[in-house]
């Protein structure tokens, strides 16, 4: 458990616009610390401004910093305090927890987490009631928390228990100009204390949820839906309001920092960069340039350091070697001046830059700096042909100081032709370049038009096998269908000279259709005596009328009412004659071969007259790869090979190089003439 915050109560009020007690929080070395001691808080001393500071004083905006910082240490990030000093209060926190899991108490805990709440101690006991299968288990929570007092005040109202007492009023500086920041902060407390309401709101879901009945599910996905959407909609949109005011605070004290500066009120400059806690580039310039006008030189390097990878680099830089030059260490400051002027473009930060070596005089020093004149000298170069094509009589006087700085006592028509010689040999390796990335463009044009050509035989050949074998696969499947329609229309054939035969008929196949004679196979044609065991025994002609006899060839069938000769030739009720759907079996046979003959035909024929799309089809993909290789090839075609080499990155860029280095030697040419070199 974390250390709660000492009992005693460090308040602060404001009279006239300035605390009569603050924190210095730097004291102690930590914010909970029972050795935080409450002294004045420290002035800074060195180099004050001396415009007489309007309003709230630096020091008193950091008195309220100190005791916004103690009486807000529980609260961070957007809950955090900037001027209004928060109260904070002890609360003990009582309540009954039923719920499954003590859901209720795990998302209470989130609550007082989240707001900021330090538990000073927890006496929550638990109580199990009810037999082992009712057994209910319930957390009473009684715990005793510490925060700011509203929040506190709002976690009680809803819960239950008690304060240790009602929270003070929040204490706030009344200076007009810092009113919009405050006003805006006390905004925050009524959003911070919706964003509670809405999490009270979650609390009581969960009860209502947990009172349900097990069939109650309906009413059950309704609370869980609820739920989510506080959770996921309502109580993060209300955040969002939050940050949105903070922002708009901070944004508030940068617009009073840059004005601060600009009227040279540099403490209440970094007061308020202070308090605002914003590390922007922009702030982080203001504290410069602020501890640069109090002669905190260091603290301001530091400051400028973290704008040098900035777009403000040259203002950066610049601030940086105001700051080294008053530190006396010049050679510091004219690195740092080198910083801007190796990348000369004119600007007033480049101007600047310049000025201050003539303004330090640090071309007498050229001893201690031997570098300096050539480096000037390129500076004063760019200046002079950045002026050539606006202002011809300041770019000869830039010239002539380009001239001058490299010259020292020597020839300057020498150091003249040292500068313009120096651009014509930059021109020349410019010249050779852009050549030779013309002959490596030119040799990348035809060793890519090579390749082309290549892919272009490859897939020729590829093409031409895929036909060939394509036309031996239309041959093979036109004689396969030839056959399959040939071999169909000898099987309709057949079937056309074989139609099944009546069993009456001469044809009959039936070995028992005429009563067989003694030549027949028929095994009971010698009618057997009646010792044996033949059904048909005895005389067989007495079967007529006899109701036993089931000889299904007895005489002729015709009387007997239990006679089943199947192939009974009088059509009688009783007669089962397989041949009588024969007929019938037959013609869809003969329909069958005649449908599939069309068909066959059908396919022979498209077959037959289609040669050409057969092949096209098989030979598809090799046909779409071998187009598109000859498109690629004409992407390569020898008239285009000019724009393929301007068209070169390489090209392009030595293009560029090589005709700004031309008019960089023709400037300077025109410019030594100017001067008279």
């Amino acid at each position: 458990m974390r250390k709660p915050i000492p009992t005693r109560i460090l308040t602060a009020s404001l009279v006239a616009g300035a605390l009569a007690l603050a924190v210095d929080v730097g004291a102690a070395s930590s914010p909970f610390d029972d050795k935080t001691t409450v002294t004045k808080p420290k002035t800074a001393t060195a180099n004050k401004a001396p415009a007489t500071p309007k309003g709230i004083s630096a020091d008193e905006l950091q008195a309220v910093q100190q005791a916004v910082a103690y009486t807000n240490q529980l609260a961070i990030g957007d809950y955090r305090g900037f001027l209004v000093s928060q109260p904070f209060v002890d609360g003990r926190i009582t309540f009954t927890d039923g719920t499954k899991n003590y859901e209720r108490f795990a998302w209470f805990s989130s609550i007082i987490s989240e707001h900021y709440c330090y538990v000073k101690s927890d006496n929550s006991t638990e109580t199990t009631t009810g037999s082992f299968m009712t057994k209910k288990k319930t957390k009473n929570v009684s715990m005793s928390i510490q925060g700011r007092g509203f929040v506190v005040k709002a976690i009680k109202n809803h819960y239950g228990g008690t304060l240790m007492s009602e929270p003070a009023q929040p204490v706030a500086p009344t200076d007009p100009a810092l009113k919009p920041i405050v006003d805006k902060e006390l905004a925050n407390e009524q959003i911070e204390i919706n964003i509670l309401n809405l999490a009270f709101q979650v609390d009581d879901l969960i009860v209502q949820r947990n009172n349900l009945g097990v069939m109650d599910i309906s009413q059950k996905n309704k609370i869980d839906k609820a739920i989510k959407d506080l959770k996921e909609s309502k109580i993060p949109a209300a955040k969002n309001s939050l940050a949105a005011n903070n922002d708009a605070i901070r944004a508030k004290f940068i617009e009073l920092a840059d004005a601060d500066v600009a009227n040279k009120n540099y403490e209440q400059a970094i007061a308020l960069i202070s308090a605002s806690g914003v590390k922007s580039d922009r702030a982080n310039l203001d504290l410069a340039r602020s501890y640069q006008g109090l002669g905190q030189y260091d603290k301001a390097i530091d400051s400028y350091k973290t704008l040098t990878n900035s777009s403000s680099y040259e203002v950066a830089y610049n601030g940086m070697a105001d700051c080294q030059h008053l530190k006396g260490d010049d050679r510091a400051a004219l690195n740092s001046i080198y910083n801007i002027t190796d990348h000369f473009t004119g600007t007033q930060e480049d101007l600047n830059a310049l000025a201050k070596i003539d303004k330090w005089k640090l071309m007498s020093r050229t001893s201690e700096f031997p570098e300096l004149p050539q480096k000037l000298s390129d500076a004063y170069v760019e200046k002079s042909i950045l002026n050539a094509g606006k202002n011809k009589t300041q770019a000869v006087a830039d010239y002539k100081t380009a001239v001058s700085s490299i010259a020292g006592n020597g020839s300057k028509s020498a150091a003249s032709a040292q500068i313009v010689n120096d651009a014509i040999s930059t021109h020349t390796k410019n010249q050779q370049w852009l050549d030779q990335s013309k002959m490596n463009a030119d040799q990348r044009f035809m060793n890519e038009r090579s390749t082309a050509q290549g892919n272009v035989n490859a897939w020729e050949s590829s093409y031409t096998n895929a036909v060939a074998q394509a036309h031996s696969d239309y041959r093979y499947e036109l004689s396969r269908k030839s056959q399959e329609l040939d071999s169909a229309r000898s099987e309709l054939d057949y079937l056309m000279r074989n139609p099944p035969a009546r069993p009456t008929s001469a044809p009959a196949t039936d070995p028992y259709a005429n009563k067989p004679s003694s030549s027949n196979t028929d095994p009971y044609s010698s009618k057997p005596s009646s010792s044996n065991t033949d059904p048909y025994g005895n005389s067989g002609n007495s079967g007529n009328s006899g109701s036993s006899n089931t000889d299904p060839y007895g005489n002729s069938g015709n009387s007997g009412s239990s006679n089943t000769n199947p192939y009974n030739n009088s059509g009688s009720t009783g007669g089962t004659d397989p041949y009588a759907d024969a007929m019938t079996d037959y013609n869809s046979r003969v329909s069958a071969a005649r449908a599939h003959i069309d068909q066959l035909d059908n396919d022979y024929r498209w077959l037959y007259a289609n040669e050409t799309s057969y092949v096209n089809d098989r030979t598809s993909n090799e046909a779409s790869s071998l187009q598109s290789a000859r498109d690629e090839l004409r992407r390569y075609d020898l008239s285009n090979k000019q724009a393929y080499i301007n068209a070169d990155s390489d090209v392009q860029q030595a293009s560029s190089a090589e005709s700004e280095s031309r008019n960089r030697a023709n400037t300077l040419s025109s410019l030594a003439k100017g001067a008279g070199y």
